[in-house]
């Protein structure tokens, strides 16, 4: 038999106690929750919460009206881009102020429009109307449009890749177109014209390459006896002023090309001989079978010059 000392036996009984009180207290909590757990339940009501951010605008149209089409003579080309921008938040949620179209070509300067807000298409979608212009000297062949825009968040949105072609134009003008030459005598040898020289502006973007400015000439009748003339073949034409009767020899009817002679393409406003050429045409003989009276192309047709 073991024995159990009095000491012993009071270490024990409150060890239990203690252990006793601390279930009796700490437990009610705990068998309470699994009370509530009955088991019947066929549904149970979660409650959720999403907050969904700004929404980024977006580009939904772009149209220019002017591709394929040159400017006018000496002129301009208003070009027209028609821009749709929807925002599902609300087209007001747009930043009109932000929206940037630009027509841009390597070689050329950047043309940044000038646009305005049309009435919208719907609650969320912006309709917008941008005008840049294009100049009779700019270099044809493809443009670019590039749109960007930005909403009252700062999201924005861009485009790049709207491309345009902007048409191929050639023209030109030249002064005068009456040239005289005065009174001058049988036999005379390199003789200019008191208006000379003729003077031709390119009002186009087309370069004419050198040799490639062309005269097509005409025999100068008498007017009073036509069986007297100064024929085609008597007159030269050249680039070079300083040696205006050394050029090519023309051919009546015959498109003659001018050595040299060229057209750039270039803004005539600077007037310091861009987009300019100056040609010089000289009478090399004036034979001694002419007689007195007034010769001109009235009968055979005046002179044309052509690029």
């Amino acid at each position: 038999m073991v024995k159990i000392s009095g000491s012993s036996v009071v270490v024990l009984v409150l060890v239990l106690v203690l252990v006793f009180s601390s279930l009796s207290f700490s437990s009610a909590g705990f068998f309470d929750y699994f009370r509530k757990i009955t088991g019947k339940a066929t549904d149970a009501p979660i409650s959720m919460n999403v907050t969904i951010g700004n929404n980024n605008p977006y580009l939904i149209f772009i149209d220019v009206n002017a591709s394929n089409q040159a400017a006018d003579e000496q002129g301009i080309l208003n070009v027209l881009a028609e821009i749709h921008a929807r925002d599902q938040d609300g087209s007001n949620n747009l930043n009109d102020s932000t929206l940037l179209v630009n027509f841009s070509k390597t070689g050329e300067a950047t043309r940044i429009a000038s646009c305005t807000k049309q009435t919208d298409i719907d609650v969320k979608t912006a309709n917008y109307t941008c005008v840049a212009q294009l100049w009779y000297f700019d270099l044809n062949g493809e443009w670019n449009l590039s749109v960007s825009l930005s909403d009252k968040a700062h999201a924005g949105v861009r485009n790049q890749s709207t491309p345009f072609v902007f048409a191929y134009s050639k023209s030109f003008k030249i002064a005068p177109t009456n040239l005289t030459w005065g009174t001058i005598a049988a036999g005379d040898t390199n003789k200019q014209p008191l208006n000379t020289p003729l003077q031709l502006n390119n009002t186009g973007n087309a370069v004419i390459s050198p040799g490639n400015i062309l005269v097509n000439s005409s025999d100068l009748q008498g007017e009073s006896d036509p069986s007297m003339a100064i024929y085609a073949n008597n007159f030269s034409i050249n680039y070079d002023g300083s040696n205006a009767c050394s050029g090519t020899i023309l051919t009546r009817k015959v498109n003659t090309g001018i050595a040299i002679a060229n057209l750039t393409r270039g803004n005539l406003s600077r007037n310091d001989g861009t987009a300019q050429e100056q040609i010089y045409p000289c009478i090399k003989l004036a034979g001694n079978e002419l007689s007195a009276q007034q010769y001109s192309t009235l009968t055979d047709g005046p002179w044309r010059v052509s690029i």
